[in-house]
């Protein structure tokens, strides 16, 4: 956010974001494999369509927010500062370590305890505490699924030692 401004003040902002997210995603057709939402900023792990470049889609997000937050709080001006920043993966094991780097954020921050307390992310869809319906998750779980022991109760089980894994850390 511009100005070391809150981008999302109360729950109904990172709620409206999310909605924002699903309609945008249906509309362009991306894949978003994470989200992380903090308080100043937010994450998107995102894969574009070969029809759709990153730049529009994230000028389509970025615009519908900053409409809908500048009505709420009576603001005028640019919500967002500058260009959004976009690192290229490749689509292989690495995204599965980038999502896990997006899911401990919030514990970096300082926001909670532990990851799987942080309501504004996609890691509650990943280890199956809750299902917004958004997040990609499949592809990347599947780069867990390899390392499954014998007799291991699954996926997201997996998932979740990963990142309380590099949470002790």
């Amino acid at each position: 956010a511009s100005n070391n401004e809150l981008l999302f003040r109360e729950d109904s902002d990172y709620e409206y974001f999310l909605e924002v997210l699903k309609t945008r995603k249906e509309k362009y057709n991306f894949k978003l494999y994470a989200y992380c939402l903090l308080p100043q900023h937010y994450h998107l792990l995102i894969e574009p369509t070969q029809s759709e470049n990153l730049s529009k889609i994230m000028q389509a997000i970025n615009t519908s927010y900053s409409l809908y937050f500048n009505k709420k709080y009576n603001r005028f001006g640019h919500l967002i500062s500058g260009r959004f920043k976009g690192r290229a993966f490749n689509k292989d094991e690495r995204l599965l370590h980038q999502s896990i780097y997006l899911h401990l954020n919030p514990l970096r921050a300082r926001l909670v305890q532990k990851s799987e307390d942080y309501k504004w992310s996609s890691y509650p869809e990943y280890i199956g505490v809750s299902d917004k319906g958004i997040t990609d998750k499949d592809y990347i779980l599947s780069f867990t699924r390899d390392t499954l022991p014998i007799g291991s109760r699954g996926v997201p089980e997996k998932y979740k030692q990963l990142v309380e894994e590099l949470e002790v850390v």
